[in-house]
């Protein structure tokens, strides 16, 4: 299937093929067991084509496996745009992502607070370039993650945990305090409940649509 689409779009010269002389044979793709490689310049109506892919295989570009390799005639300007990018692209996720972790995991972040952290993302990639814009990863983004959808994700964990481990010392407690006589789905957010307990019962309108 790729194959085939690959061919067609050589047809209307959507997607070059690489080739590495002036006159040697040029190649788009490799097939292996477990991988695949495109060869290919990097233009949007390529990009394009690799996600039409995925969609309708469901096979998926690793991005954690992926790379950038320049050829020589690309400009020391770019290389040094497009490096200083990727590293904060790096540093966003692997820093400034992951330090609220524990946070949004115990505690209901403000949505305005974190449409602010937000907003910090583009300043900080793009040097306050406001043609820049950050778009989600499915209409071709960074990847980077919506705060307040992570937050109330790791919310909706705890509560997972808090129904699947009953038997837990933590567990028991908090049953003993907040649904000592029925389950925490009943549990109410009555006087005397903690900012963390209330932020934990946020996440069941996640979970009760698919009860």
């Amino acid at each position: 299937a790729l194959s085939h689409l690959i061919s067609m779009t050589e047809v209307n010269r959507s997607l070059r093929r690489i080739s590495v002389s002036w006159h040697g044979t040029r190649v788009s793709h490799l097939l292996f067991a477990d991988d695949t490689l495109i060869f290919c310049q990097a233009t949007r109506d390529a990009m394009l084509y690799v996600k039409a892919f995925e969609e309708a295989s469901g096979l998926m570009v690793n991005s954690e496996k992926s790379s950038v390799a320049f050829s020589r005639n690309t400009s020391d300007d770019i290389r040094v745009e497009l490096a200083n990018i990727l590293g904060k692209l790096v540093l966003l996720k692997s820093v400034v992502q992951v330090m609220p972790t524990f946070v949004m995991g115990c505690f209901l972040i403000p949505t305005t607070l974190c449409l602010e952290l937000e907003s910090m993302v583009p300043d900080f990639l793009w040097h306050n370039k406001e043609s820049r814009r950050v778009h989600r990863k499915d209409e071709g983004g960074l990847g980077l993650q919506r705060l307040a959808t992570f937050n109330h994700a790791m919310l909706a964990k705890q509560l997972w945990r808090i129904t699947s481990n009953l038997n837990a010392l933590l567990i028991r407690l908090l049953q003993q305090k907040y649904f000592p006589h029925s389950n925490v789905f009943q549990a109410s957010t009555g006087t005397g409940c903690s900012f963390t307990w209330r932020s934990i019962l946020t996440a069941r309108d996640l979970f009760i649509p698919g009860l």
